[in-house]
């Protein structure tokens, strides 16, 4: 159990947290209920660092100990790996959303900011995965309003625009409507306003 969560954590981009550690790490031989022990252990051993300064403690790998767990992760264990990772972000995505009109806004654009990295990780997994197009939209569409807070209307964009193109999220779902709106809104803060104004258009 403990080389394969230690295979499965090779998927995060930058630190984790323990909830998106159970997330990505359980699965045959691996409970969720023993991921914490796990991680314990492998922070004894030196295989993960720890760092408990922030709100919640984080965890991370040294690049050379990530890049050996990652060649021992099987391709059906690393693709599940990485939909658990990219499912989990989604998640988190869509919590902060609700937040970033609140008075926590700033609590939960800090707790983005340290998962920036595996945020754009997740996108990009969930991009590429065909059957999880929608999903896509979704996250697309929720983790515009951490992008906007934080002024990024460049590669940010691009990526919705790679979620909105993709021929299984050509559908008129709700889905494709907020994922419009955020990009038609992203792009009028960059001052592409041709682009914004057909990206609102389909919108509405």
């Amino acid at each position: 159990p403990e080389r394969a969560a230690l295979r499965r954590l090779a998927v995060f981009a930058g630190g984790f947290d323990l909830a998106a550690a159970e997330a990505v790490a359980t699965g045959e031989p691996v409970e969720r209920s023993s991921v914490l022990d796990l991680i314990a252990s492998l922070v004894d051993k030196s295989l993960l660092q720890v760092d408990t300064g922030g709100i919640t403690a984080r965890y991370g790998m040294l690049e050379t100990v990530r890049a050996y767990a990652g060649r021992r992760l099987p391709e059906a264990e690393e693709a599940q790996a990485k939909t658990d990772h990219a499912l989990h972000y989604l998640h988190l995505a869509e919590v902060a959303a609700a937040h970033f009109s609140a008075a926590r806004q700033v609590e939960w654009r800090e707790r983005l900011e340290a998962d920036d990295d595996n945020l754009r990780a997740a996108f990009t997994t969930l991009i590429g995965a065909r059957e999880l197009a929608t999903e896509a939209l979704r996250f697309g569409a929720a983790v515009s309003k951490f992008w906007n807070s934080r002024g990024l209307y460049g590669d940010e964009v691009e990526l919705l625009e790679a979620a909105l193109d993709r021929p299984e999220a050509a559908s008129s779902t709700p889905s494709r409507g907020a994922a419009l709106a955020a990009a038609g809104y992203l792009m009028f803060r960059r001052g592409a306003l041709a682009r914004a104004k057909g990206y609102l258009d389909e919108a509405i």
